[in-house]
């Protein structure tokens, strides 16, 4: 855990709390590495929502499964983000989503509950606001990718999710952690239809790519 010590320095949930504090707070709520493969499940839909996840290592996506087997990707968490806060927080019963590991994984696993029940002190409330801080954040982000899904067509998607990863890189040029086939996931657009529009749009000099950098022009 030691090695994992300067991402969790940099995890929001760890806000204003010295490293040297570190493993005797991730001591006192139980917290847990678990390591995973690629295409490994960290929580499947239907599982109990009693813990949520700190990505040490990797990345995982946040998937729903439809009834007749296909699945969408909800959202990308990489290396110092959360997962499953939410549902954590709020006691729910059975996941909704699952999480699937993008690429090899280490996951810091922690029951929310340990939290908030082991007890008041300086350390546990902040870990509380700071938990509250992401939760709004979480949904700021939810409202944007809302944004992009109410674009009509597969291109209006693609210029409405390019223009905010530009703004974000405060730059034309940048690059994303999607791949091509989970980018049209994302989107809930057909990956065929996606690769085409992105060629033409190429042909049309609005932007240039190559696998996941990007240019707009």
């Amino acid at each position: 855990m030691k090695k994992f010590l300067p991402i969790l320095k940099n995890c929001p949930l760890f806000s204003d709390i010295d490293e040297s504090e570190m493993s005797d707070l991730l001591n006192s709520i139980g917290a847990k590495k678990r390591s995973f493969e690629k295409g490994g499940l960290v929580s499947i839909a239907g599982s109990k929502a009693s813990s949520f996840g700190i990505v040490l290592a990797g990345r995982v996506n946040v998937v729903q499964d439809s009834y007749w087997g296909g699945h969408s990707i909800l959202a990308q968490i990489s290396e110092g983000e959360l997962f499953g806060e939410a549902f954590s927080c709020a006691q729910i019963e059975s996941l909704p989503l699952s999480v699937v590991c993008a690429l090899p994984c280490d996951i810091l696993l922690i029951d929310y509950q340990k939290i908030i029940s082991i007890g008041v002190s300086s350390l546990h409330l902040k870990l509380i606001k700071n938990m509250m801080r992401i939760l709004a954040r979480k949904n700021i982000i939810l409202t944007q990718k809302m944004e992009h899904l109410s674009q009509r067509t597969t291109r209006q998607k693609l210029l409405s999710f390019l223009s905010m990863q530009a703004k974000q890189a405060s730059s034309r040029e940048f690059e994303i952690n999607f791949t091509q086939g989970e980018l049209a996931e994302y989107l809930s657009v057909d990956r065929s239809a996606m690769c085409t529009e992105l060629s033409k749009m190429q042909d049309e000099h609005l932007l240039l790519y190559k696998r996941s950098y990007f240019e707009l022009l």
